[in-house]
């Protein structure tokens, strides 16, 4: 995702960066090459925090699938069950198969749950990095990052993108997408 976001900071904003700097009293921006640069770069952050969600759930379901697997090495699929609001009940007299079965079912459920998700905002992310694996409250600014990313992306995939205010300078928003990808890092890989 970085060498990506990396590639379309290039394409749409090098140049008018470059221009802004040059002259910063009478620079004109090229909205149009702005709103596309902050609706590709959503895109593809969407992809990557729905990419490691499906990564972290296919691993728990090679988990169940492996025979005699370790019941305490899937503790991760009650979390994915809280996050559904599934119950994943273990009953006397305790029924493994069953069990295996109930949590293939809830990971299922989320990998559909991932499949309809729209966007990168609170409720999203929370999901998704829940899906993954990840303590979702670590990192709380990232959540209000990606939050804030995420509704001057709907400004601009919404509105025309002269009437958008939240377009920021070629700079600011190149800045702001850096400090976002620094905490997704920081956030899946650590600091």
């Amino acid at each position: 995702m970085e060498q990506r976001v990396q590639a379309l900071d290039a394409k749409f904003l090098a140049a008018q960066i470059a221009a802004e700097t040059a002259a910063p009293l009478t620079f004109v921006p090229d909205l149009d090459q702005l709103a596309a640069f902050r609706l590709l770069v959503h895109a593809e952050i969407e992809d990557f925090l729905e990419l490691k969600a499906k990564e972290s759930l296919n691993a728990a379901r090679a988990k169940i699938a492996t025979p005699g697997c370790n019941l305490w090495e899937l503790q991760e699929i009650f979390v994915v069950a809280v996050i559904l609001g599934r119950s994943l009940t273990i009953g006397s007299p305790f029924d493994r198969a069953k069990l295996l079965a109930n949590m293939d079912a809830c990971i299922g459920a989320a990998l559909d749950e991932v499949s309809k998700n729209n966007g990168i905002k609170s409720e999203s992310f929370f999901m998704l990095a829940g899906f993954a694996g990840k303590a979702i409250d670590q990192f709380p600014s990232l959540s209000v990052s990606l939050t804030s990313y995420g509704k001057t992306r709907g400004d601009v995939a919404h509105k025309s993108v002269a009437r958008v205010s939240t377009i920021l300078a070629p700079s600011a928003e190149s800045a702001e997408v850096k400090s976002v990808l620094e905490g997704l890092k920081a956030f899946f890989y650590g600091p």
